[in-house]
């Protein structure tokens, strides 16, 4: 019995939701197949690190970003906190 051996080559793509019906036709035409990664996770960590994984550390983030851009916020110095610290 002859065994027939099939090499797949893979290309992973971020492709917006909006252009996937054009991938997959053009795909079609080249007779390839498109498939959704399991691995489609983003992270906004480089290193991968779980803590940017948990929903509400993110919130917490957004929250940060939004009091900047409305001027809740306040520069110290490092002699200011360690005044305000008690130090």
């Amino acid at each position: 019995m002859e065994t027939i051996m099939e090499a797949y080559n893979t290309l992973t793509l971020n492709v917006p939701a909006s252009k996937m019906k054009l991938l997959r036709s053009l795909a079609k035409e080249l007779g390839c197949t498109v498939q959704k990664s399991k691995k489609s996770k983003l992270s906004v960590s480089p290193s991968g690190d779980k803590w940017f994984e948990n929903q509400e550390n993110l919130a917490a983030i957004r929250r940060g970003e939004e009091d900047l851009k409305n001027g809740r916020c306040h520069t110290m110095t490092m002699e200011e906190i360690k005044d305000a610290l008690g130090l």
